[in-house]
């Protein structure tokens, strides 16, 4: 920091200029630069109409000042050109980076919507084929009821018949005892008879009783055949009910366990299904979150495009006044009148020198 003072003779002004280590930007810088120019020109203006011919060391003091403080102002220029410089390289690295994960995160945002469509079609086909497994185990089941139905009306049809037989052997059984009862009572009649018969000439014929026990010897042996028979048909007819009850605990058993299978499938695909879903919402849920933020990283990514044009500008504008700068500090500046103000250039210039001669003899 460096603090400058001037007193004239009647007159008394104080100028304080702070300068410090950093510099925001040009458009701060000039004002200053202007203010200090402003003030100088005044400064040899007052000098020049207050001390005349006699102000010319003072002048020179002056001019002196001047370039020593435009050299200091030169290297802070020059320092908050190099700042800008690395700080606009430093933004258009740190935006090229966000840049790249931008770019890196929509590359991941599309594999993820072509998982998400892959998926999708997984599911499609998922449900297609829950919907044919749904088909089948509906017409499993229609057939198994249709089984059922069938062996239960054939096994009610066998019992009835069963009866039947039942009923009808036992009809016959009564038969055959009547039958048995009657022999027997005819045989003790015929026992308690038998010295009373009386037994006739004829040898070969043959008398009542005895063509109606040879009737009844038949009748019995046809009966005892056909109970027999009647024995074996119900014995078969209980062996079938046996084997069709076997088969309907068979089939009910497997209706049931037909039944447990089909009611797991059903739990497993709707958990399977509703896992699916939510899979399906959280993605979505995912998508819209990329979506957002590949929407906030465009914009991010235009408005630093915005921002590094407008500091590429002020640097171009910084580089303009510096270069100007520089080009005054080379040319000589035309003050009011002809006299030459060598604001700019060393003490030991030429030009000021010719005009120190010419001042020091006229003050003789």
């Amino acid at each position: 920091m460096s603090i400058m003072s001037f007193r004239t003779k009647g007159n008394e002004s104080n100028y304080e200029a702070e300068e410090s280590g950093t510099v925001s930007a040009g458009s701060k810088t000039l004002p200053v630069l202007n203010e200090l120019n402003e003030l100088y020109k005044n400064r040899i203006r007052r000098i020049d109409e207050e001390a005349g011919e006699d102000g010319t060391e003072i002048k020179l003091l002056v001019l002196q000042s001047w370039v020593s403080d435009l050299e200091e102002q030169n290297t802070m220029l020059i320092q908050a050109v190099e700042q800008l410089e690395q700080e606009a390289a430093d933004r258009v690295s740190l935006l090229q980076e966000s840049l790249q994960r931008s770019s890196q995160a929509a590359v991941a945002y599309m594999t993820k919507l072509d998982d998400f469509d892959k998926g999708v079609s997984v599911e499609k086909d998922k449900d297609s084929i829950i919907e044919d497994l749904k088909a089948e185990l509906l017409s499993l089941r229609m057939k198994l009821k249709k089984c059922g139905y069938g062996k239960r009306s054939n096994g009610s049809e066998l019992k009835e018949e069963v009866i039947a037989l039942k009923e009808d052997n036992e009809l016959k059984e009564g038969k055959i005892q009547g039958y048995i009862r009657r022999f027997q009572e005819l045989g003790d009649s015929m026992h308690d008879k038998s010295c009373q018969v009386v037994i006739e000439t004829q040898p070969r014929g043959k008398s009542s009783d005895d063509k109606y026990f040879e009737e009844l010897d038949v009748c019995l042996n046809k009966a005892l055949q056909e109970k027999s028979e009647l024995v074996k048909q119900v014995e078969q007819l209980k062996t079938q009910l046996k084997e069709s009850v076997v088969e309907i605990e068979q089939l009910s058993k497997a209706v049931n366990d037909k039944d447990q299978s089909a009611k797991d499938m059903r739990k497993a695909l709707t958990a399977e299904v509703a896992d699916k879903h939510d899979q399906n919402l959280a993605l979505r849920r995912e998508i819209q979150l990329l979506e957002e933020r590949y929407r906030q990283a465009d914009m991010q990514t235009h408005f630093r495009d915005v921002i590094i044009k407008e500091m590429r500008k002020d640097l171009k504008v910084a580089r303009l006044k510096l270069a100007s700068i520089d080009l005054d500090q080379q040319n000589p500046v035309v003050c009011n009148g002809q006299k030459c103000m060598s604001s700019f250039l060393p003490s030991n210039h030429p030009t000021c020198q010719s005009q120190f001669s010419s001042v020091q003899p006229n003050s003789e």
